[in-house]
Protein backbone atom coordinates (compact mmCIF):
# COMPACT_ATOMS: atom_id res chain seq x y z
CA UNK A 1 0.00 0.00 0.00
CA UNK A 2 2.79 2.45 0.82
CA UNK A 3 4.51 1.79 -2.50
CA UNK A 4 1.20 2.14 -4.34
CA UNK A 5 0.60 5.53 -2.72
CA UNK A 6 4.13 6.56 -3.70
CA UNK A 7 3.50 5.58 -7.32
CA UNK A 8 0.20 7.46 -7.29
CA UNK A 9 1.86 10.71 -6.22
CA UNK A 10 4.56 10.28 -8.87
CA UNK A 11 1.89 9.72 -11.51
CA UNK A 12 -0.05 12.81 -10.43
CA UNK A 13 3.06 14.97 -10.41
CA UNK A 14 4.09 13.71 -13.83
CA UNK A 15 0.61 14.37 -15.20
CA UNK A 16 0.82 18.03 -14.19
CA UNK A 17 4.20 18.32 -15.90
CA UNK A 18 2.91 16.65 -19.06
CA UNK A 19 -0.29 18.70 -19.30
CA UNK A 20 1.64 21.96 -18.92
CA UNK A 21 3.72 21.04 -21.97
CA UNK A 22 1.49 19.10 -24.38
CA UNK A 23 -2.05 19.58 -23.10
CA UNK A 24 -4.56 17.27 -21.45
CA UNK A 25 -5.90 15.50 -24.55
CA UNK A 26 -2.52 14.36 -25.88
CA UNK A 27 -1.11 13.70 -22.42
CA UNK A 28 -4.10 11.58 -21.39
CA UNK A 29 -3.89 9.62 -24.63
CA UNK A 30 -0.21 8.82 -24.18
CA UNK A 31 -0.31 7.87 -20.52
CA UNK A 32 -3.62 6.03 -20.85
CA UNK A 33 -2.31 3.84 -23.67
CA UNK A 34 0.99 3.30 -21.89
CA UNK A 35 -0.73 2.33 -18.64
CA UNK A 36 -2.86 -0.22 -20.49
CA UNK A 37 0.20 -1.94 -21.92
CA UNK A 38 2.19 -1.74 -18.67
CA UNK A 39 -0.66 -3.14 -16.54
CA UNK A 40 -1.23 -5.96 -19.03
CA UNK A 41 2.47 -6.86 -18.86
CA UNK A 42 2.29 -6.85 -15.05
CA UNK A 43 -0.69 -9.19 -15.07
CA UNK A 44 0.15 -11.63 -17.85
CA UNK A 45 3.96 -11.62 -17.96
CA UNK A 46 5.01 -10.85 -14.37
CA UNK A 47 2.10 -12.31 -12.38
CA UNK A 48 1.54 -15.17 -14.86
CA UNK A 49 -2.18 -14.58 -15.13
CA UNK A 50 -3.60 -16.69 -17.93
CA UNK A 51 -6.50 -15.19 -19.89
CA UNK A 52 -8.89 -17.84 -21.16
CA UNK A 53 -8.18 -16.65 -24.71
CA UNK A 54 -4.78 -15.00 -24.98
CA UNK A 55 -5.32 -13.95 -28.60
CA UNK A 56 -8.60 -12.26 -27.79
CA UNK A 57 -7.08 -10.46 -24.81
CA UNK A 58 -4.17 -9.14 -26.89
CA UNK A 59 -6.58 -8.09 -29.64
CA UNK A 60 -8.79 -6.35 -27.09
CA UNK A 61 -5.77 -4.55 -25.64
CA UNK A 62 -4.74 -3.33 -29.10
CA UNK A 63 -8.27 -2.07 -29.76
CA UNK A 64 -8.29 -0.22 -26.43
CA UNK A 65 -4.95 1.45 -27.15
CA UNK A 66 -6.06 2.42 -30.66
CA UNK A 67 -9.31 3.78 -29.29
CA UNK A 68 -7.51 5.91 -26.72
CA UNK A 69 -5.09 7.15 -29.37
CA UNK A 70 -7.97 8.06 -31.69
CA UNK A 71 -9.67 10.05 -28.94
CA UNK A 72 -6.44 11.84 -28.04
CA UNK A 73 -5.54 12.71 -31.63
CA UNK A 74 -9.08 13.24 -32.97
CA UNK A 75 -8.57 16.97 -33.49
CA UNK A 76 -5.26 16.40 -35.30
CA UNK A 77 -6.92 13.75 -37.48
CA UNK A 78 -9.79 16.14 -38.25
CA UNK A 79 -7.40 18.88 -39.29
CA UNK A 80 -5.41 16.47 -41.47
CA UNK A 81 -8.52 15.14 -43.21
CA UNK A 82 -9.90 18.66 -43.72
CA UNK A 83 -6.62 19.78 -45.21
CA UNK A 84 -6.60 16.81 -47.59
CA UNK A 85 -10.15 17.59 -48.73
CA UNK A 86 -9.35 21.26 -49.30
CA UNK A 87 -6.21 20.44 -51.24
CA UNK A 88 -8.22 18.15 -53.48
CA UNK A 89 -10.31 21.14 -54.54
CA UNK A 90 -7.36 23.30 -55.50
CA UNK A 91 -5.94 23.35 -58.99
CA UNK A 92 -2.93 21.05 -59.31
CA UNK A 93 -0.61 23.77 -60.60
CA UNK A 94 -1.57 26.20 -57.85
CA UNK A 95 -1.28 23.45 -55.27
CA UNK A 96 2.25 22.68 -56.44
CA UNK A 97 3.46 26.28 -56.62
CA UNK A 98 2.02 27.96 -53.56
CA UNK A 99 3.41 25.59 -50.91
CA UNK A 100 6.83 25.70 -52.57
CA UNK A 101 6.81 29.50 -52.66
CA UNK A 102 5.65 29.72 -49.08
CA UNK A 103 8.25 27.21 -47.99
CA UNK A 104 11.01 29.23 -49.64
CA UNK A 105 9.76 32.50 -48.18
CA UNK A 106 9.48 31.05 -44.68
CA UNK A 107 12.84 29.33 -44.89
CA UNK A 108 14.61 32.54 -45.87
CA UNK A 109 12.81 34.63 -43.25
CA UNK A 110 13.95 32.66 -40.21
CA UNK A 111 16.51 34.43 -38.08
CA UNK A 112 18.51 33.03 -35.19
CA UNK A 113 15.93 34.03 -32.57
CA UNK A 114 13.11 32.26 -34.42
CA UNK A 115 15.23 29.15 -34.85
CA UNK A 116 15.90 29.11 -31.11
CA UNK A 117 12.17 29.46 -30.37
CA UNK A 118 11.38 26.49 -32.63
CA UNK A 119 14.11 24.43 -31.01
CA UNK A 120 12.87 25.36 -27.53
CA UNK A 121 9.29 24.43 -28.43
CA UNK A 122 10.47 21.06 -29.72
CA UNK A 123 12.30 20.51 -26.44
CA UNK A 124 9.18 21.38 -24.43
CA UNK A 125 7.11 18.97 -26.51
CA UNK A 126 9.58 16.10 -26.14
CA UNK A 127 9.76 16.63 -22.37
CA UNK A 128 5.98 16.65 -22.21
CA UNK A 129 5.78 13.36 -24.09
CA UNK A 130 8.45 11.87 -21.81
CA UNK A 131 6.50 12.92 -18.73
CA UNK A 132 3.33 11.38 -20.20
CA UNK A 133 5.11 8.05 -20.72
CA UNK A 134 6.42 8.28 -17.15
CA UNK A 135 2.86 8.77 -15.91
CA UNK A 136 1.73 5.72 -17.89
CA UNK A 137 4.46 3.50 -16.44
CA UNK A 138 3.94 4.61 -12.84
CA UNK A 139 0.16 4.79 -13.16
CA UNK A 140 -0.07 1.34 -14.71
CA UNK A 141 1.94 -0.04 -11.78
CA UNK A 142 0.06 1.61 -8.89
CA UNK A 143 -1.79 -1.51 -7.71
CA UNK A 144 0.86 -4.03 -8.77
CA UNK A 145 2.63 -4.04 -5.33
CA UNK A 146 -0.53 -5.51 -3.77
CA UNK A 147 0.34 -8.79 -5.49
CA UNK A 148 3.38 -9.21 -3.23
CA UNK A 149 1.60 -8.96 0.13
CA UNK A 150 -0.07 -11.90 1.92
CA UNK A 151 -3.50 -12.79 0.64
CA UNK A 152 -5.08 -11.60 3.88
CA UNK A 153 -3.62 -8.12 3.31
CA UNK A 154 -4.79 -7.78 -0.28
CA UNK A 155 -7.94 -6.09 -1.43
CA UNK A 156 -9.75 -3.30 0.39
CA UNK A 157 -7.78 -3.76 3.64
CA UNK A 158 -4.79 -2.21 1.83
CA UNK A 159 -6.50 1.15 1.32
CA UNK A 160 -5.36 2.72 4.63
CA UNK A 161 -1.69 2.00 3.92
CA UNK A 162 -2.22 3.23 0.35
CA UNK A 163 -3.50 6.56 1.70
CA UNK A 164 -0.63 6.81 4.18
CA UNK A 165 1.87 6.26 1.36
CA UNK A 166 0.33 9.10 -0.66
CA UNK A 167 0.26 11.45 2.35
CA UNK A 168 3.92 10.78 3.17
CA UNK A 169 5.11 11.03 -0.42
CA UNK A 170 3.30 14.20 -1.52
CA UNK A 171 5.31 16.63 0.70
CA UNK A 172 8.56 14.94 -0.35
CA UNK A 173 7.76 15.34 -4.06
CA UNK A 174 6.76 18.97 -3.46
CA UNK A 175 10.06 19.62 -1.62
CA UNK A 176 12.14 18.01 -4.39
CA UNK A 177 10.28 20.06 -7.00
CA UNK A 178 11.14 23.28 -5.16
CA UNK A 179 14.78 22.25 -4.74
CA UNK A 180 15.42 21.24 -8.36
CA UNK A 181 13.33 23.88 -10.14
CA UNK A 182 13.68 26.84 -7.75
CA UNK A 183 9.93 27.29 -8.13
CA UNK A 184 7.51 27.34 -5.22
CA UNK A 185 4.00 26.66 -6.56
CA UNK A 186 1.21 28.44 -4.73
CA UNK A 187 -1.10 26.05 -2.92
CA UNK A 188 -4.31 28.12 -3.29
CA UNK A 189 -5.83 26.23 -0.37
CA UNK A 190 -8.90 28.42 -0.08
CA UNK A 191 -9.87 27.97 -3.73
CA UNK A 192 -8.57 24.46 -4.41
CA UNK A 193 -9.05 22.53 -1.17
CA UNK A 194 -12.73 21.70 -1.68
CA UNK A 195 -12.45 20.66 -5.31
CA UNK A 196 -9.21 18.84 -4.58
CA UNK A 197 -10.84 16.78 -1.84
CA UNK A 198 -13.79 16.00 -4.10
CA UNK A 199 -11.43 14.96 -6.90
CA UNK A 200 -9.50 12.71 -4.51
CA UNK A 201 -12.74 11.15 -3.30
CA UNK A 202 -13.90 10.36 -6.83
CA UNK A 203 -10.51 8.93 -7.76
CA UNK A 204 -10.40 6.70 -4.69
CA UNK A 205 -13.88 5.37 -5.41
CA UNK A 206 -12.52 4.31 -8.80
CA UNK A 207 -9.39 2.92 -7.15
CA UNK A 208 -11.52 0.93 -4.68
CA UNK A 209 -13.59 -0.57 -7.49
CA UNK A 210 -10.40 -1.33 -9.43
CA UNK A 211 -9.09 -3.32 -6.45
CA UNK A 212 -12.33 -5.30 -6.34
CA UNK A 213 -12.18 -5.90 -10.11
CA UNK A 214 -8.56 -7.07 -9.95
CA UNK A 215 -9.53 -9.71 -7.42
CA UNK A 216 -12.28 -10.92 -9.75
CA UNK A 217 -10.73 -10.83 -13.23
CA UNK A 218 -7.00 -10.22 -12.70
CA UNK A 219 -4.66 -7.26 -12.99
CA UNK A 220 -3.91 -7.72 -16.68
CA UNK A 221 -7.59 -7.38 -17.64
CA UNK A 222 -9.05 -5.06 -15.01
CA UNK A 223 -6.48 -2.27 -15.06
CA UNK A 224 -6.40 -1.73 -18.85
CA UNK A 225 -10.20 -1.36 -18.76
CA UNK A 226 -9.76 1.09 -15.88
CA UNK A 227 -7.76 3.34 -18.23
CA UNK A 228 -10.82 3.78 -20.44
CA UNK A 229 -11.72 6.60 -18.07
CA UNK A 230 -10.57 8.83 -20.92
CA UNK A 231 -14.01 8.24 -22.47
CA UNK A 232 -15.57 10.00 -19.49
CA UNK A 233 -12.98 12.77 -19.27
Amino acid sequence: GLVGGFLLVLALYGSFQAVDRIGLALGQGIWGGTAMVVSYIWGVVVFHEKPSKIGSSVGGLIMLVLGVAFIAFCDTIRQYVSKKIMRGRIDADVEASIPLRLELDVATSYDDDEAQIIQRDAGVYSRGVSWAFFVGVSGGSILAPLHYVPLSQQGLVSLPSFGVGAILTAPLVYFLHVVFTNEKPKLHLRKALGTGLLSGLLWNIGNLLAIVAIGAIGYGVAYPIFQCAILVS
